[in-house]
């Protein structure tokens, strides 16, 4: 794991505890990244490294091993070619934020969803490229240089969108950037949908994330079924379980009404 983070430290005895009751019989090591250099490991060894840190450190160190990242952006996940690899990653799907958005936007008069993203995230205009649209509603993707500012960028579209995608992406969504653009979009009465809890308190309509448990879960259900299958029984990234949250005030505010039936999984 990453040194001295407690996320990490918490998440990684978890992950221990949750496997010895489970029946896990192989033994299991929690080491920083400097103890871990001094260990001898086995070809054969499934490694987790919770963090960036520890994941761009073991990927170059122990190419050999099977690597299971966890609690990590898609953005961080070191390149691979040959070696066995899955993530288990802390950013959502825009499939599920477009998803939820298209539940609360069905039926209004501003029915387009709209979303912004660095010109150059080529990760996320891959991801967007992929969409399932299959309710048709209107999808719009705003790409913002370098050089623009996201708030004008978005400026100029909300006087006709039904909701605002916020998308991890440090250019666009972040600072002061990401406090404007949600003061805009309630000046606007446009909901906005976010990645993370933090949003709702910012002023977010509604919030899709995984918890720390969440994504706990999921780390020791893969490293149960490699135990069980000599092998990692999914490859590339892995999306953990997810909470949908809604801020009642902010919905009170804009005239929204929250949907009865959601996207899969749990609601608040």
């Amino acid at each position: 794991m990453s040194d001295n983070n407690k996320l990490y430290q918490q998440a990684a005895k978890t992950i221990q505890t949750e496997l010895k009751m489970q029946g896990f019989s192989k033994p299991i090591h929690i080491s920083s990244i400097q103890s871990l250099h001094n260990n001898v490991l086995h070809p054969k060894d499934l490694l987790v490294p919770l963090g960036q840190q520890a994941a761009f450190n073991i990927h170059y160190s122990f190419e050999r091993n099977s690597h299971l990242y966890s609690f990590i952006d898609k953005t961080q996940i070191p390149p691979h070619t040959d070696s066995e690899w899955a993530a288990v990653v802390i950013d959502q799907p825009v499939q599920r934020l477009f998803d939820l958005a298209s539940t609360i936007v069905a039926g209004r008069y501003r029915d387009k969803v709209i979303v912004a993203i660095s010109e150059e995230n080529q990760l996320l205009r891959d991801e967007i490229s992929k969409l399932n649209n299959q309710s048709g509603i209107p999808f719009e993707v705003l790409l913002v240089d370098e050089n623009s500012q996201p708030a004008k960028v978005i400026d100029k579209t909300l006087f006709n969108a039904g909701a605002l995608l916020a998308v991890r992406d440090e250019h666009v969504w972040s600072g002061e950037n990401a406090k404007w653009m949600l003061y805009q979009s309630y000046k606007f009465n446009v909901p906005v949908i976010g990645y993370s809890k933090r949003f709702l308190k910012a002023g977010a309509l509604a919030s899709v994330y995984a918890t720390l448990p969440q994504t706990t879960d999921k780390t020791v259900q893969l490293i149960m079924q490699w135990e069980q299958q000599g092998m990692l029984p999914e490859h590339g990234i892995v999306y953990p379980n997810f909470e949908i949250e809604f801020n009642k005030n902010i919905a009170r505010a804009l005239k929204v009404t929250i949907p009865e039936i959601l996207p899969e999984g749990n609601k608040n």
